[in-house]
């Protein structure tokens, strides 16, 4: 943690990861060989607005998660990070001023169920097409114009 105070970061961005364990180490702890520095967001203004309407204390508290429902919130953009939540399967983000998806969403390679209706986007990043598992999509009363070019790409959908 002194490496991201002497690289000016937030010491909540870095964190020191076993990499046979996927367990964070302490300030502390004796720095092992299988051990992987993890740079989790330079999003600084929006990633605590995301884990405080998601209920948590750090984006390693969503990474387990399978469902992540964030309806009447005030997210008007999500982290980079996002696209870390590999084990989401079914996230909804409805009713409020989200305006923006990261281009790190196209990670969301579990994904099979999302509901995006009534916010503000207005357009979707072009790594959306990677979501491969994506079965039922709900995107309706957003401002969107056009879908990207990768949208054709979503085999599995079967609902829109």
């Amino acid at each position: 943690m002194k490496i991201a105070a002497a690289q000016g970061l937030p010491i909540g961005c870095v964190r020191l990861l076993n990499e046979s364990t996927g367990v964070p180490l302490e300030e502390d702890q004796a720095i092992p060989d299988d051990v992987k520095v993890v740079l989790l967001t330079l999003d600084h203004e929006v990633e605590p607005e995301l884990l405080r309407a998601a209920g948590a204390v750090n984006m390693e508290e969503l990474t387990a998660q399978q469902t992540l429902d964030l309806e009447f919130h005030r997210l008007t953009a999500l982290p980079e990070s996002f696209g870390q939540l590999l084990n989401l399967q079914m996230l909804q983000i409805t009713d409020g001023p989200l305006s923006m998806l990261p281009e790190s969403f196209g990670q969301l390679l579990a994904l099979q169920s999302l509901n995006l209706r009534y916010n503000e986007l207005g357009t979707l990043p072009e790594s959306f097409g990677q979501l491969r598992a994506l079965q039922s999509l709900g995107i309706s009363s957003n401002t969107l114009n056009m879908l990207p070019e990768s949208f054709g790409m979503l085999r599995a959908l079967q609902s829109l």
